[in-house]
C-alpha cells in the first residue's frame, strides 16, 4: 500500500477478463458510465497504478482506487458489452441509458421487462376485445375479417347475444342471409329483450318478404319501431296485396310504355313482380317456376344487384336439392342432411328443404330435430301436408302422445281415406289414454301415501306423552 499524486491506492487484487462471463456488465441509474477509459476526468496528472495484460483474449485489467472527494471513482473488471472495449473520454457522457434491451449495440441497463404487445393482445384477447375489434372492422366495410372476430367471440362466449346479432350483421353485409337470420334468432332467444336483435331480425324477414314474422319482431319490444322499417313493412304489405290481385287476373290490357319504368323498391315495376313471384315460388318448392322467373326479371332490370343475386341463390338451392335428394337415395343420409342445410343458407324460407331434412333426420333416428325442421316447414307453408305427416311420425316416436294425436287428427280430415294415417291415429290416442291413467293412479298413490302419513303422524301425537 502506498501513496501516488496524492491519491490513495488499494491493493487490491486485480481483476482481468477471466474473472466476468463474455456479456457480463454493472450498470448505473445516474452519474456518468462506470467505465475506465485510460484517462483521468480531473486536472490530475496520473492516476493509479498502470493496467496490465492477462488472461483469455488479453483484455485489459482494470484496477479500483480510491480518490480524494473531488476525484472519480472507477469499478474494476471487464463492464463492457460484448467484450467491446469502449472509446475514450466516454466518462464524460451522461446520456442516459434506455431500460429496454435492444439489438445488442447499444449500452445496456437493467433488461427489458416491456412485453410485446401485439402478441400479447393476441394470446390475451377476451371476448369483448373480439367484439370491439370486429365492430371497428366492420365499421371500415372489411365484413369478411369482421366476421372472423365474431366467430372467435362467440366461440368464447357462445351465450352472448350481442356477439350473435353483430355476426348477424356482418353475415348480411357478405349476402348470407339464411344465417344471419339463424343467427339473429339465437340472438333473441338468448336475450328476448334485445331490442336492436328484434329490428335487425325484423329488417331480415322483410328481404326476405315474410311480412308476418317481421311484423311479430318489429312490434315485439317495448321501443317503438323503426319508421324506416316500419314503412318498408307498410309499403311490402301494399305491394303483396297488389301482386295476389294481379296473379288473379288471366289477361291484362296493353298499358302504356311509362308504366314499366316505375320503380319498386329500386327495381323496375315489372321486374319486381316476377322477383316476388320467384320467391314465393321457392318458398312453396315450385323450382321449375322460380327460374324461369327470376332469369326473365334479371332481363328485365339487368342492372339491379339484389334480383341477380336471387337468380345466384335459386340455383344453389336448386343445386343442393338435388345433391341431397341423390345422398338420401344412396343411404348417405347425414350428408344428405348437410346438402340441405347449405341450400337453407341462400334460401330460409325454403319449406321444401326444411321437410326433406327432416325425413333425413328421421332416418338418422334424431326425432327432436326432425320435429324442429318441421315445425320450420310448416311455419312457412301452414298446409304442407309432408311436413305435418312428418312430425306426427316424430312425435310418436318421442312417445309426444297429445302432440302426435293432434297431427294425426289433422292429417286424418285432409287424407279422410287414408288407412294408414287412421290407424296411427288410434295406436296414438290408445298410447294417449294409457300415458294419462297412468299419471292419474301416479297422483292417487301419492296422495294416499300422504294421508297415512299424516295419520300417523296424528296418532304418534295423541299416544306421546304430554307434559304434566
Amino acid at each position: 500500500m502506498g501513496l501516488h499524486s496524492g491519491k490513495y491506492v488499494s491493493p487490491h487484487v486485480k481483476k482481468c477478463n477471466g474473472d466476468l462471463k463474455p456479456g457480463d456488465r454493472r450498470s448505473t441509474s445516474s452519474g456518468p458510465p462506470l467505465i475506465y477509459s485510460g484517462q483521468s476526468n480531473t486536472s490530475s496528472s496520473s492516476s493509479s497504478s498502470g493496467g496490465s495484460s492477462g488472461g483469455a483474449g488479453g483484455a485489459t485489467c482494470l484496477t479500483s482506487s480510491v480518490s480524494s472527494p473531488n476525484a472519480t471513482l472507477y469499478p474494476t473488471g471487464n463492464i463492457c458489452p460484448s467484450g467491446k472495449i469502449l472509446k475514450s473520454n466516454m466518462g464524460a457522457r451522461t446520456k442516459t441509458r434506455p431500460d429496454k434491451l435492444g439489438s445488442g449495440l447499444a449500452n445496456y441497463g437493467h433488461g427489458s421487462i416491456v412485453r410485446n404487445t401485439h402478441l400479447a393482445g393476441e394470446l390475451g384477447l377476451d371476448w369483448e376485445e373480439l367484439k370491439r375489434a370486429g365492430n371497428e372492422l366492420y365499421r371500415k366495410g372489411n365484413f369478411v375479417e369482421a366476421l372472423l372476430l365474431y366467430d372467435r367471440a362467440i366461440a368464447i362466449s357462445p351465450e352472448n347475444a350481442a356477439c350473435r346479432s353483430n355476426r348477424s350483421a356482418a353475415l348480411t353485409m357478405v349476402g348470407r342471409l339464411g344465417e344471419a337470420v339463424a343467427e339473429c334468432e339465437e340472438a333473441v332467444r338468448l336475450d328476448p329483450a334485445y331490442g336492436r336483435a328484434h329490428q335487425r331480425l325484423a329488417s331480415l324477414y322483410l328481404r326476405l318478404g315474410q311480412v308476418e314474422n317481421a311484423r311479430h319482431h318489429l312490434f315485439s319490444h317495448k321501443q317503438q319501431p323503426d319508421k324506416a322499417e316500419l314503412q318498408k313493412l307498410i309499403l311490402l304489405e301494399k305491394h303483396l296485396n297488389r301482386y295476389s290481385s294481379l296473379s288473379s287476373v288471366t289477361k291484362l290490357e296493353p298499358y302504356p310504355t311509362s308504366c314499366s319504368q316505375t320503380k319498386f323498391f329500386g327495381m323496375l315495376s315489372e321486374a319486381y313482380v316476377l322477383y316476388v313471384q320467384a320467391q314465393v315460388d321457392m318458398a312453396f318448392g315450385r323450382f321449375e317456376n322460380a327460374v324461369p322467373a327470376a332469369e326473365k326479371a334479371c332481363l328485365i332490370d339487368f342492372s339491379n344487384i339484389e334480383i341477380a343475386m336471387l337468380l345466384n341463390n335459386v340455383k344453389l338451392v336448386i343445386r343442393a336439392r338435388s345433391q341431397g335428394k341423390d345422398l338420401f337415395d344412396s343411404g348417405r343420409f347425414s350428408d344428405a342432411c348437410t346438402a340441405y342445410g347449405e341450400g337453407l343458407k341462400y334460401d330460409l324460407s325454403n319449406s321444401v328443404l326444411y321437410c326433406n331434412r327432416a325425413v333425413c333426420w328421421s332416418k338418422l333416428e334424431r326425432w327432436d330435430e326432425s320435429v324442429e325442421d318441421c315445425n320450420r316447414a310448416l311455419k312457412i307453408q301452414p298446409n304442407y301436408t309432408k311436413a305435418l305427416l312428418r312430425r306426427a311420425v316424430s312425435n310418436a316416436k318421442l312417445e309426444h302422445w297429445a302432440e302426435a294425436v293432434r297431427d294425426y287428427e289433422i292429417l286424418g280430415r285432409k287424407l279422410p281415406g287414408d288407412n294408414e294415417v287412421a290407424e296411427s291415429l288410434l295406436r296414438a290416442q290408445v298410447a294417449l289414454k294409457i300415458l294419462r291413467l297412468e299419471e292419474f293412479n301416479n297422483a292417487n298413490c301419492t296422495g294416499e301415501l300422504e294421508e297415512v302419513s299424516s295419520l300417523h303422524r296424528s296418532k304418534a301425537a295423541i299416544s306421546s306423552p304430554g307434559d304434566s
